[in-house]
């Protein structure tokens, strides 16, 4: 799976064809799985979780490595600060601050917020697909899809 949109979109085309090709999960068992049958959801999202777990532990990761890039971010604009307040009136670094500090972080918040709505996705949809029937699960994989995962 490359990203969130991949799966989601592979998840969404198994769901409107009402079938799905195990084997092309990996790691599983081979076969055909229909999704009409009773307890066919269920059985798909408990295939999916290992795929799910997976892109949740690369989405952490991810995020881990952007919350240190903001807090890089923010020492940096500290330092500019502290340095322009002990060099009074004649120190450039108050025109660094506010402008620097909101270019370079603008990048890292929206990536942040896309990966918690990814989170979201990835932890919500799995335990609502069992409850749903095949169509509206495809109707929400669309919504999740359409929502910015890509």
């Amino acid at each position: 799976m490359a990203n969130v949109g991949d799966f989601f979109e592979s998840v969404h085309a198994s769901l409107d064809s009402g079938r799905v090709d195990l084997a092309q999960l990996g790691g599983g068992p081979t076969g055909t799985l229909n999704l009409d049958e009773p307890n066919g959801l269920q059985r798909y999202a408990g295939i999916l979780r290992p795929q799910i777990e997976l892109a949740l532990k690369r989405n952490r990761r991810e995020r881990n490595m952007l919350v240190v890039l903001l807090t890089a971010f923010l020492v940096v604009a500290l330092a500019l600060v502290i340095y322009d307040h002990l060099h009074g009136t004649n120190s450039t670094a108050k025109l660094l601050v506010v402008p620097g500090l909101g270019v370079a972080a603008v990048w890292p918040l929206r990536v942040l917020i896309a990966l918690n709505r990814q989170r979201f996705a990835l932890e919500v949809f799995p335990g609502m697909m069992p409850l749903l029937s095949r169509q509206q699960a495809a109707k929400l994989a669309q919504q999740f899809l359409s929502g910015g995962l890509r």
